[in-house]
């Protein structure tokens, strides 16, 4: 795990990409990174076999969204981050989940080589407003070993909140 010296000289080398970069958000062995200010609220009809057809969004206004309980917000990271160096693992911050605030329900590794806003899976189990721009999580670069093969897959370079993309129906996503 790097440091938030190393992370701060990743930057400096372009061998981490965070933008915008804020060294008031670096941590001890991560850094902090902030909420978006676009939405989606997964629907019910979408489904494990087949990827939605449309997808509604929204805009986090400056007063903020109370999230209610029940529900699955897809937001993304306010930065993108990412590195063809270093793996990450995006997590949510203590006071975040001390307020009943999950960032992501699974899938907290960010791939080496792909570099974008990061889809957040929110969901609340009791009701709790969040805002633009608002301090959400942390991230912690990884220095992998072995070859290094670059995410190249379907998640890959956005900048919005993603849904499932892949059809599940029948190859398990393999």
């Amino acid at each position: 795990m790097l440091t938030g010296e190393q992370i701060r000289e990743g930057v400096a080398r372009q061998t981490i990409e965070i933008e915008p970069f804020d060294e008031k958000q670096l941590g001890p062995c991560y850094y902090r990174y902030r909420l978006s200010d676009t939405f989606a609220i997964v629907r019910p009809e979408w489904s494990l076999s087949e990827p939605p057809k449309e997808i509604a969004y929204h805009r986090l206004e400056a007063q903020g969204q109370v999230l209610e309980p029940g529900k699955v917000y897809l937001f993304n990271t306010w930065e993108r981050i990412g590195s063809a160096t270093y793996t990450m693992s995006l997590n949510g911050l203590a006071s975040t989940a001390r307020l009943g605030l999950f960032v992501h329900i699974a899938a907290d590794l960010g791939h080496t080589g792909a570099a974008h806003k990061w889809t957040l899976e929110l969901t609340a189990v009791q009701p709790v407003r969040v805002y633009p721009a608002m301090l959400i999580g942390q991230v912690a670069f990884f220095r992998p070993s072995g070859k290094i093969v670059k995410y190249q897959g379907l998640y890959s370079n956005h900048s919005k909140p993603m849904p499932n993309l892949k059809n599940f129906n029948g190859d398990h996503g393999r």
